[in-house]
């Protein structure tokens, strides 16, 4: 849930608080989670190697 503070969303004002958010992430946001959740486990992938 996205909290409005003083009636207004605040805007982000550099580039360097822009983040490209996968579809996953979104799906995330939209459940209510956090991108940056503390504690969470790390997605791993693992290789099969013959």
């Amino acid at each position: 849930m996205k909290r409005i503070d003083r009636n207004a969303f605040r805007w982000l004002n550099t580039p360097d608080e822009l983040r490209q958010v996968t579809l996953k992430e979104i799906h995330w946001l939209c459940d209510g989670l956090s991108l940056n959740p503390r504690g969470a486990f790390e997605e791993h992938h693992p290789k099969i190697i013959l």
